[in-house]
């Protein structure tokens, strides 16, 4: 066997291992990274979840309720890709999923090029309405604890956001915008259009690189290969 053999027999054992690990590894954990925004003297709690891809995904739902009510959750926030394309809307785990998540929390969801590429998507979304879950496509809700007020805006997979859909009435402590696509060339689109641009803009699609050597992501949908938007806090303009 020469070198040139060695070399991509290695290389094709290592794409095997990664996705065994994908398939049959990292589907049944949920990982997850803390963020602070501000100076914490009021401290609301936010689960931010994106791409979990029903029925892929394998997670336990009674042990990641468990995991939040540990952490102390005031709502949980969705970027879409809640199920696959192709995926039955019915059967999936989706709806199941977001039933158990919103009998105990608010929740607040944008849609991700799955739910709008998939041929029943607009049933997906009225089936989520029924279960109490807040779409916040294009326009916003008011999320109030105590004395906090926060703005929760959306905008649609591949759309922007408009400051106007926060109306100036609701005096909102902060702006929260839930978007499916981080690509670096949206970001002006998630400005506010002109306006006051949301203090904490939450995104997914990119699935952290697919995997990371070096702590770089190898691949994103929409970025190709080493994505410069994968994972953890980037700034746009004075905001995150």
């Amino acid at each position: 066997m020469d070198i040139y053999s060695i070399v991509v027999v290695c290389l094709c054992s290592f794409v095997l291992f990664v996705a065994f690990l994908a398939v049959f590894v990292d589907n049944k954990n949920i990982d997850y990274e803390p963020y602070t925004v501000g100076d914490g003297a009021r401290r609301i709690r936010v689960a931010h979840l994106s791409d979990l891809h029903f029925p892929k995904q394998a997670v336990n739902t009674l042990r990641f309720l468990e995991e939040l009510r540990s952490l102390g959750i005031d709502f949980v926030a969705i970027t879409g890709d809640l199920m696959g394309r192709h995926s039955d809307i019915f059967t999936c785990g989706a709806l199941e999923f977001a039933r158990a998540l919103s009998a105990e929390y608010p929740v607040y969801y944008v849609r991700g090029n799955h739910e709008t590429e998939h041929k029943r998507g607009e049933i997906f979304t009225e089936e989520l309405k029924k279960l109490g879950v807040r779409i916040v496509e294009n326009r916003a809700e008011l999320f109030k604890k105590d004395d906090v007020k926060i703005a929760v805006a959306g905008a649609g997979s591949r759309a922007a956001f408009h400051s106007e859909q926060v109306p100036d009435a609701w005096n909102a402590d902060f702006t929260l915008l839930l978007a499916h696509h981080p690509e670096k060339r949206r970001w002006k689109g998630y400005a506010g259009g002109g306006g006051k641009a949301p203090d904490l803009t939450l995104a997914g699609h990119a699935h952290g690189g697919q995997f990371r050597i070096f702590g770089m992501g190898v691949y994103a949908p929409d970025q190709g290969l080493f994505p410069r938007v994968t994972y953890g806090r980037y700034k746009i303009g004075e905001n995150a």
